[in-house]
């Protein structure tokens, strides 16, 4: 009899327990490197996303977030291959391949979901977007209170349909 060990008592069945569990150990999932650079605000390239106004409509309009930090396998070559890329949950601290988000790019209009507990990975957030969700805020607070639980299972269902057709792929 299989038994989960992240399962609490009372606790439903996540989408995620019957397929591959992430790891918990900061480790790539390619070459098994334990070494990372890691990506912060102070990386120029979040900097811009931060700074840029045009990419406001990237995330108001399409969804598109990029998480606060992200582990970069210093074995993998390319910091560009998707495949070096990494993110870790905040709350499960399991170390997911960002080539999960990158086939579910847009929507993410609520943040990026962690594919394993559902808990929200937290996300950089464009000026211009910080200035335009203040001004509508009388309205878009409620909204985002009344839409968030039905989000986090849809979003969250979409990424571990991601994460399977992506392991399908790799033949893992």
């Amino acid at each position: 009899m299989d038994v989960n060990p992240y399962a609490t008592p009372n606790s439903e069945p996540r989408p995620s327990d019957e397929i591959h569990e992430t790891p918990t150990i900061r480790q790539c999932h390619h070459c098994h490197c334990e070494e990372f650079k890691t990506w912060t605000l102070l990386n120029p390239l979040i900097i811009h996303w931060v700074l840029n106004p045009g990419l406001a409509v990237n995330e108001l309009f399409f969804g598109q977030r990029i998480p606060r930090t992200v582990f970069l396998c210093r074995n993998c070559g390319n910091w560009l291959k998707p495949n070096s890329q990494f993110i870790e949950c905040p709350k499960c601290k399991r170390f997911h391949s960002a080539v999960i988000w990158m086939q579910c790019g847009f929507g993410n209009w609520l943040g990026l979901v962690c594919p394993d507990c559902g808990a929200s990975i937290p996300s950089v957030l464009n000026l211009t977007s910080i200035l335009i969700l203040a001004i509508l805020s009388p309205v878009l607070f409620p909204l985002s209170l009344w839409l968030r639980t039905p989000y986090r299972k849809w979003a969250q269902g979409r990424i571990v349909k991601s994460r399977l057709s992506v392991q399908s792929q790799s033949g893992t």
